[in-house]
């Protein structure tokens, strides 16, 4: 059973009507009793930062249960131990289901588009390039996606692709071999031969 309020100091903190977390009435300051308790702690709250309840007991708001994370890891954290459920987990996809049609439609309006556009200029405001290595030529350059990047030219991606699609032939002409990209029809190991393969074949001799 759930308490209906918990006193911290001589203050009453009523549970919220969402059946989590405990919040003052008095409209100053820090509300939530999680909060309060970390903040007089150990000071402020960062901005992109949250409080962690580590033995998962919302309720349970000793300064020894509450830990400092990023927000980002916070929200990352819950959202797998929820997805651990398999009756979350269902019901999760059929709210997906059920909202699929009306998100598509919000996300191409006018509206939508506008928040695309703003959240995207804020994704790449503070975002800095990262150091990784050629797979080609072994070079390091910075790159803006790390784990998608590959190549640092286009010269090495040209090359690269070269040597995936090359396959050995023999020259009609003179006989020797020669290796060539395998989507390109190529019947000469040279220009030179291939020049007089075509002038033998408009004369008539091949």
């Amino acid at each position: 059973m759930v308490d209906a309020y918990k006193i911290y100091k001589g203050e009453k903190f009523y549970l919220q009507s969402s059946g989590r977390y405990y919040q003052s009435g008095l409209k100053k300051g820090e509300r939530l009793l999680h909060r309060r308790v970390w903040i007089e702690h150990n000071g402020p709250i960062p901005e992109d930062h949250q409080i962690h309840h580590i033995n998962h007991d919302w309720a349970d708001n000793r300064i020894e249960n509450l830990e400092l994370v990023e927000r980002s890891a916070h929200q990352s954290h819950h959202m797998k131990k929820r997805m651990e459920c398999p009756d979350y987990k269902e019901k999760n996809r059929r709210h997906l289901e059920n909202i699929r049609e009306k998100a598509s439609e919000w996300h191409s309006s006018p509206e939508g588009l506008a928040w695309h556009s703003e959240n995207g200029k804020e994704a790449w405001r503070n975002r800095e390039p990262e150091k990784t290595n050629c797979q080609s030529c072994g070079k390091e350059y910075e790159s803006y996606f790390k784990s998608r990047s590959r190549f640092c030219s286009r010269s090495c991606q040209q090359k690269e692709n070269y040597k995936k699609h090359k396959i050995t032939g023999e020259c009609v002409l003179c006989g020797a071999e020669y290796t060539y990209n395998k989507y390109k029809k190529q019947e000469c190991c040279s220009r030179a031969c291939a020049n007089k393969l075509r002038g033998m074949r408009e004369r008539g001799v091949l």
